[in-house]
């Protein structure tokens, strides 16, 4: 995979991610009653979330080591 096509590729897939995370924690507040559901699973989520952001910025110093060293 090409530089450009691994950065766009990363952000789609982070956008999605981000799509995803908004959809399941309006999804757990609006329809989960159990306290310690919506505690587990919102904790879940916020890992994903955060997983999906730290790969995109590795993704981002990666592609600026590559430019740099070109």
């Amino acid at each position: 995979i090409v530089t450009g096509d691994l950065d766009t590729l990363i952000t789609e897939i982070e956008s999605e991610g981000d799509l995803l995370y908004s959809r399941l924690k309006k999804q757990l507040f609006s329809e989960e009653k159990d306290l310690l559901e919506i505690i587990k699973w919102k904790e879940i989520y916020d890992c994903f979330e955060s997983i999906i952001n730290d790969t995109e910025r590795v993704v981002d110093i990666i592609d600026g080591m590559i430019i740099k060293n070109t």
